[in-house]
C-alpha cells in the first residue's frame, strides 16, 4: 500500500497536470461555437463576415442583401434557414435569432437584433456594427491574455509539484534512505499521507482560482 502511495505521489508531482485542474480555454484564433460536427467558426471568419456586411451597408445595399453576402463568408452549414429565408425574400429576423441561439452565435444574434431595429425605425447600422466588431476583437484579446497568463501558471504548477519527488530523489542520492524512512516508520508514513493530502488540496485550490479567472472573460 505504501508503495502505491509513493507511485501516486510521483505521478502527481512529475506527471502531467490533470485536465480538471486546468480547464480548457478557447484557442486564440477561434471562438467556441456549437455547430454541427463540432465545426468552429474562426475569429477571422466572423470578423470577415462583419466587415463585409458593414462594407455592403456603406455601399448602399439593403440590410437583407448585405447580410446574404456576408453569410457567404461563413461555413455553408451555418444558419441554413436564415440563408433560405434571405434567398426567398421572406422575413428572416426571427429565424436568424432562433438559429443564432441554437448555434450559440452570440455575435450574429446581436446583428439580427440590430437589423430588426433598423428595419423598424430606419436607424443607421454603422455605429452599432462598430460596437459589435470592437466587442468581438476585445473578446478575443481577453481570451488570448487569459490563456497566456494560465500557460505561465501551468508551468509554475508543474515545477512546484515536482519539488517533493525531486527532494526525495536527491536525499536518496546523498545516502539518507528517505524512501526507507517513508516506508518503515510511522512518522514517515504520516508525512507521506500529509503530503498527498496537501498536494490534492493544492490542485483543488488551483482549479478554483483558474475557474474564476476563466469565468471573468465569459
Amino acid at each position: 500500500m505504501i508503495v502505491m502511495l509513493l507511485v501516486v505521489a510521483a505521478y502527481m508531482s512529475l506527471g502531467p497536470i490533470p485536465k480538471w485542474v486546468m480547464p480548457s480555454l478557447p484557442k486564440f484564433d477561434s471562438i467556441n461555437l456549437r455547430l454541427s460536427r463540432n465545426r468552429k467558426i474562426s475569429f477571422e471568419e466572423q470578423l470577415d463576415a462583419l466587415y463585409l456586411f458593414k462594407s455592403q451597408i456603406l455601399g448602399g445595399q439593403s440590410n437583407a442583401t448585405a447580410l446574404q453576402r456576408a453569410l457567404e463568408v461563413l461555413p455553408s452549414e451555418c444558419l441554413p434557414n436564415t440563408r433560405q429565408a434571405l434567398a426567398t425574400g421572406t422575413s428572416f429576423s426571427r429565424i436568424m435569432r432562433d438559429e443564432c441561439e441554437f448555434f450559440d452565435l452570440v455575435t450574429f444574434e446581436e446583428i439580427s437584433l440590430v437589423i430588426e431595429v433598423s428595419d423598424r425605425t430606419g436607424a443607421p447600422l454603422g455605429i452599432s456594427l462598430d460596437r459589435i466588431i470592437h466587442k468581438l476583437i476585445n473578446q478575443r484579446s481577453d481570451k488570448q491574455l487569459i490563456a497566456t497568463e494560465l500557460a505561465s501558471v501551468k508551468a509554475t504548477i508543474s515545477i512546484l509539484a515536482a519539488l517533493p519527488v525531486i527532494g526525495i530523489i536527491l536525499s536518496s542520492l546523498l545516502g539518507t534512505n528517505a524512501i526507507t524512512w517513508y516506508m518503515h516508520s510511522k512518522l514517515g508514513l504520516v508525512c507521506l499521507l500529509s503530503g498527498l493530502v496537501l498536494e490534492g488540496l493544492g490542485l483543488v485550490w488551483i482549479k478554483v482560482l483558474v475557474s474564476k479567472a476563466v469565468l471573468e472573460i465569459k
